[in-house]
């Protein structure tokens, strides 16, 4: 029987007698010996456990998947915003709504999924303009709308 984890440290002969399940010298320095090995409850602890991670991992990649999909919107909106030289989130739900139904005037209805934000993430009406005046001035927006191109 291979020696227990104190009596190797120690450098000490390890004996077992049958009827225990612990060796002479753990029981004499009353530690913890594990000359047989790990219980059942050790493992169905270890089980448990990895269980118990395994579902929390889950539960954070679910998560994260959940906020690149609000950073796809919410980066679709903003270039959107900026493409129209608008500045908050209810005069871009004002012009999509304009162009919806202007759409459907003419018997089109006007559909684009990747800039609705009824799809079941809603952001707060005031998220653009708690951004940084930087943030639009790194998209090349200046707040103004922008100049007129003249095909020639």
């Amino acid at each position: 029987m291979p020696s227990c984890n104190h009596c190797e440290k120690k450098h000490l002969k390890c004996v077992v007698s049958d009827d225990s399940k612990c060796c002479s010298e753990c029981v004499r320095v009353n530690v913890r010996c594990d000359a047989c090995g790990p219980s059942i409850s050790d493992w169905d602890n270890i089980e448990r456990e990895e269980y118990h991670l395994q579902a929390e991992e889950e539960a954070v990649m679910a998560k994260i998947l959940r906020l690149r999909q609000q950073q796809r919107l919410f980066y679709s909106c903003a270039k959107d915003m900026l493409r129209r030289g608008l500045k908050t989130m209810d005069k871009l739900d004002e012009a999509e709504e304009k162009e919806r139904r202007e759409a459907e005037a003419k018997g089109t209805l006007l559909s684009n999924p990747s800039t609705t934000v009824s799809e079941g993430i809603a952001l707060d009406q005031d998220f653009f303009a708690a951004l940084s005046p930087g943030f639009f001035e790194r998209w090349g927006a200046d707040g103004e709308t922008p100049p007129a191109i003249l095909d020639s």
